[in-house]
C-alpha cells in the first residue's frame, strides 16, 4: 500500500512520517476488517434467503431435471421428455433472481480477493445473454444482436 513507503512525508522527520503511516495503516485495518464484516454478514444473508427462495428451488429442479432428460412416469409408460413449463418458470423470474443475488456474489469476491467489480455491468451483460439462452433452451427465436 501506498502507506508502506519508507521515505518521509514532505516536510515531516521520518519519525513524523513514521507515526502518520502507522496511523493511516491502523485506519486503513479498521476500515478493512469492519467491511469484511459488513460484506460477510451481507453475503451470508443472501445465502439464507436464497435457499429458501422459490425461484432457487424451481431452478434446481429444472437443472436436475434437465440433466435426468426423461421424466420418470409408472412402469407400462414410455418415458417422456420434462416439461418445462409445469415449474411456472419464467425468463423474468431467473432474470431478477440474478438480480436479486449477484451482489452477493461480487460482494464475496470482494472480501476474498479485495477486488471489486461492476455488479449493474456485468447484471446488464448476464441479462442480455441468460435470455438468450433461456429462449434457445425453449424453443423460442433468440436474436443477441
Amino acid at each position: 500500500m501506498w502507506h508502506d513507503d519508507p521515505s518521509p512525508i514532505d516536510g515531516l522527520t521520518e519519525e513524523q512520517s513514521a507515526s502518520i503511516r502507522a496511523q493511516w495503516r491502523d485506519r486503513d485495518r479498521e476500515d478493512f476488517e469492519k467491511s469484511f464484516d459488513e460484506g460477510w454478514t451481507a453475503v451470508s444473508s443472501a445465502i439464507a434467503a436464497m435457499e429458501t427462495d422459490p425461484v432457487a428451488k424451481k431452478i434446481k429442479k429444472f437443472r436436475d431435471k434437465y440433466h435426468a432428460h426423461l421424466e420418470m412416469v409408472p412402469l407400462g409408460q414410455d418415458p417422456g421428455p420434462f416439461k418445462v413449463s409445469t415449474l411456472g418458470l419464467t425468463f423474468d423470474d431467473i432474470l431478477q433472481f440474478a438480480d436479486r443475488y449477484m451482489p452477493a456474489a461480487f460482494e464475496l469476491a470482494r472480501v476474498l480477493t479485495g477486488n471489486v467489480h461492476d455488479v449493474e455491468g456485468f447484471s446488464n451483460a448476464h441479462r442480455k445473454y441468460g435470455s438468450h439462452m433461456w429462449r434457445v433452451l425453449a424453443g423460442l427465436h433468440a436474436d443477441v444482436g
